[in-house]
């Protein structure tokens, strides 16, 4: 069995990495972790230490989820509607399937010891073609659009412009200008969070393009497009019971039970899971999606560590009392690197977001795929 102070120096680095992940992706401890603890401390043959490496990781997804939880819905960006009714029978399912998960974690004993690393790095890949594919559209939206004016809806502003004036369209006045105005925001990042709005943020961008004329007034009327809010809300909605809303809800439901199984049975937080559905199924924002599905995870999480404790896994519920070290101090770590996941999600725009998760899941993946063999040659 490893030292303490091994477990220590791999374990701090580590979760401050997880809590990274986690606030950005909804990132489960499970893959890293539980091979850690298992292989590290237990040398990967005693069933007890199985289990001791699931609950921290159950206790560290707990911690750093809840932790996000309150920032990102002090932030407004839970979906608590979408998030209880998904979350809850999400729950019940992986209360119901840990009765089986002795079974399970046996049969799937070798492949725990090799966490999901491949999996993860290939998440991590898929957002490097998600980022590149939103850069594009950025481009082309910025050739599209030299001006892009930060106004709410309806609201009518006078900038001055000698000799031109602007014409009005069908639905939005068009302005057509390439030299910086009172009110304007910068190319990149209006054409970025352009294409990331969603819910609340509808309505706040207003993009005017077209023709300019001679004025001899001196001064342009600025007439905010007529595209509202409850207007672009309306044109976002998916008629009901089409093949399209069929196929997506479906998969939502099947993700849920899915990854519900997974909570009950190996002890995993799922989060990613989540946060995938919401964000490619549900046309989440990142950050909504991210928020979203870590409140699901909390959920899960603190499900399986109650079962834990009052019993569901003797090894644990025994010797909780002299294990508390291994459970605290990466949790403690996790939390330090969640607050500043959080900062870092917030802070970035969302194209660059993509590949900021990109970059972290890819070496979260190399990490678990090489932290096995690094044990074992450290370990002796």
């Amino acid at each position: 069995m490893a030292a303490f102070w091994i477990y220590a120096l791999v374990m701090a680095p580590m979760g401050i990495l997880i809590g990274i992940a986690t606030a950005t992706i909804g990132f489960t401890a499970w893959g890293i972790v539980v091979p850690l603890v298992w292989i590290g401390l237990g040398g990967g043959k005693d069933d007890g230490w199985m289990y001791y490496a699931l609950f921290t990781s159950i206790f560290m997804d707990f911690v750093n989820g809840l932790c996000l939880t309150v920032i990102y819905a002090i932030q407004e960006k839970i979906d608590w509607k979408k998030g209880a009714l998904i979350g809850v029978p999400a729950c019940g399912i992986a209360v119901g399937c840990i009765f089986a998960s002795k079974v399970a974690l046996e049969y799937f004993k070798e492949d725990i010891k090799k966490g999901l690393g491949y999996l993860v790095i290939v998440i991590g890949l898929t957002f490097i073609i998600r980022g590149v594919s939103q850069w594009r559209k950025a481009k082309e939206l910025a050739k599209a659009t030299e001006i892009q004016i930060l106004l709410p809806p309806s609201q009518i502003n006078t900038l001055d412009m000698p000799n031109h004036k602007v014409e009005d369209g069908p639905n939005e006045t068009i302005i057509d200008y390439k030299e910086d105005l009172p009110g304007t925001i910068s190319e990149s990042e209006d054409s970025e969070r352009h294409l990331e709005t969603h819910g609340n943020e509808i309505g706040c961008i207003s993009v005017v393009s077209g023709p300019i004329v001679p004025n001899g007034s001196g001064s342009i009327p600025a007439v905010i497009s007529s595209r509202t809010m409850e207007h672009q809300k309306k044109e976002e909605i998916e008629e009901k019971w089409t093949v399209a809303w069929i196929i997506r809800y479906t998969l939502m439901i099947l993700i849920t039970v899915g990854s519900s199984v997974l909570s009950g049975l190996l002890g995993m937080g799922s989060g990613t899971n989540f946060v995938l559905a919401f964000l490619y199924l549900m046309k989440f924002d990142l950050i909504t999606a991210t928020g979203t599905g870590v409140l699901i995870m909390t959920g899960l999480m603190c499900s399986m560590a109650v079962c834990y404790l009052l019993g569901a896994m003797p090894a644990v519920h025994e010797n909780i009392f002299w294990l508390w070290p291994y459970f605290v101090l990466p949790s403690g770590f996790g939390l330090i690197g969640t607050i500043m996941g959080a900062f870092f999600s917030l802070k970035f725009s969302p194209l660059k977001m993509n590949f900021v998760i990109a970059f972290l899941l890819v070496a979260v993946g190399l990490i678990a795929v090489v932290e096995p063999y690094i044990i074992k040659a450290v370990d002796g």
